[in-house]
């Protein structure tokens, strides 16, 4: 009982001393309700250690420590499972625009731009399906030949009004021809810009 007298003693003399050094305004205000709280627990502590709370107090706070560590490490893995799907998608992407590219080159057409859209919802039934591949392809590669020189054509349709060359319309439909072949996708699915020359 005498050295809990004397830590209270104590620990009021050394929290007066630094409530005196420390400015005043805010950090009063901080310093003096910490030590508030330090005091209560010098009181309380000989208190606990009479009704065995302390082992009490230490069971809980170990409990949630070790709830709070399992949530930290459900968060952690959520976030190293998107992580892995964003690049495991972004591979698929990257192989199919691959593959797209190679079967063009044979046809003598050489990809400027591919985006691929696909499905990233993994609990859609529809899980990596390719919704709509957008390609720009070049034709400024191929060698000249003695091919007939045809004007614009101008094709309309209600809502819009698109002016083509021959030339682009032939290679645009090879290259959804192959696309479509590749993966077995509607033409709807599949937009193509062709760049004739140095466009």
């Amino acid at each position: 009982m005498a050295e809990w007298l004397q830590n209270i003693f104590i620990y009021i003399i050394l929290m007066t001393i630094i409530i005196g050094i420390c400015p005043k305004g805010q950090y009063e205000k901080i310093v003096r309700f910490f030590a508030g709280m330090v005091l209560v627990f010098v009181v309380i502590n000989p208190i606990l250690k009479i009704g065995n709370i302390e082992n009490l107090i230490n069971n809980f706070v170990t409990q949630n420590k070790f709830e709070y560590n399992m949530q930290q490490l459900k968060d952690n893995q959520k976030a190293f499972e998107e992580e892995q799907l964003i690049s495991i998608i972004n591979i698929y992407k990257s192989e199919i625009a691959t593959q797209i590219t190679i079967a063009l080159e044979k046809e003598n057409l050489y990809v400027r731009n591919i985006e691929i859209n696909i499905d990233e919802k993994t609990e859609s039934e529809d899980f990596g399906k390719i919704l709509l591949i957008n390609i720009g392809a070049d034709t400024s590669n191929l060698k000249s030949s003695n091919t007939i020189k045809v004007d614009q054509i101008i094709i309309s349709t209600e809502t819009s009004t698109e002016v083509k060359t021959a030339e682009e319309i032939i290679y645009e439909k090879k290259v959804k021809e192959v696309v479509m072949k590749l993966y077995n996708l509607s033409v709807e699915k599949i937009i193509v810009k062709i760049y004739v020359g140095d466009e």
